[in-house]
């Protein structure tokens, strides 16, 4: 959803950010903090900057190249059945269905379930989220 929202804009403001710092110096060696945008990031990081450092290259190649998989998965996703490709890599190196249920009713955008209920029902279900985390415990 992340890059799906933001495009290809971070990469060409970090670039023409990069460009403008060059002049300076600052910017030759991949990274360009010396900039109020970078500062406030750094200070109050917000929507992309809390999952990306856009103010240095190897920042926005990780960018890049998540946006360009997740454009790549939106383009094929016709042909691999309406399921993304992740979840195709995913099977095919081994993991489970056992608890998929739990994803249609509490993660799906369709679902009825939807809003504050669902997350004490999910908790009491023991619905993990990324990296193990219940919930409720973020």
């Amino acid at each position: 959803m992340l890059t799906a929202e933001w495009g290809s804009n971070p990469l060409l403001v970090g670039f023409w950010a990069w460009v403008y710092n060059l002049p300076s110096g600052d910017g030759w060696d991949g990274f360009w903090y010396n900039n109020a945008l970078a500062s406030g990031d750094q200070l109050y990081p917000t929507g992309l900057s809390k999952y990306y450092d856009v103010h240095s290259i190897d920042g926005l190649f990780a960018y890049a190249f998540e946006w360009l998989w997740v454009l790549l998965q939106s383009l094929l996703i016709n042909y691999t059945l309406e399921i993304p490709l992740d979840v195709w890599i995913a099977l095919f190196n081994g993991a489970s269905l056992e608890e998929v249920w739990k994803i249609f009713i509490f993660y799906s955008p369709f679902s009825s379930l939807n809003g504050s209920f669902p997350s004490f029902v999910a908790e009491y279900f023991g619905v993990e989220m990324q990296d193990g985390w219940g919930i409720l415990n973020n």
